[in-house]
């Protein structure tokens, strides 16, 4: 069973699907929104949310970090990114974004 996350820097509290790998061929882009949250535009699904152990120094500032999978896949358990200065982070939760019910509400 998955287990759920709740970030509470957003601003709204959204429980949210943890994954523990990402497929990394199906990521079109990301975005830095924070020295401690990325977030990820997949194809064909929804987006990603990645959030780092305490948080990556600059990381926001560079809006640039990299990473190396292993076949493909980038995992919470035994990943870590790496920072334009050249600053390893480790990766704490990976989850898919799932809209708030006020948005969606609010959308229609």
């Amino acid at each position: 069973m998955p287990a759920t996350l709740l970030l509470a820097e957003e601003p709204a509290l959204v429980q949210r699907e943890e994954l523990m790998c990402m497929d990394t061929e199906r990521v079109m882009s990301y975005t830095v929104e924070t020295d401690r949250l990325v977030r990820f535009s997949m194809k064909n699904a929804p987006d990603i949310l990645m959030t780092i152990k305490g948080f990556c120094p600059q990381l926001k500032y560079h809006q640039y970090f990299t990473y190396t999978p292993t076949n493909g896949m980038i995992c919470t358990t035994i990943h870590d990114i790496t920072t334009r200065a050249g600053m390893p982070c480790k990766i704490e939760t990976l989850a898919f974004d799932t809209p708030h019910p006020d948005t969606e509400s609010q959308a229609n």
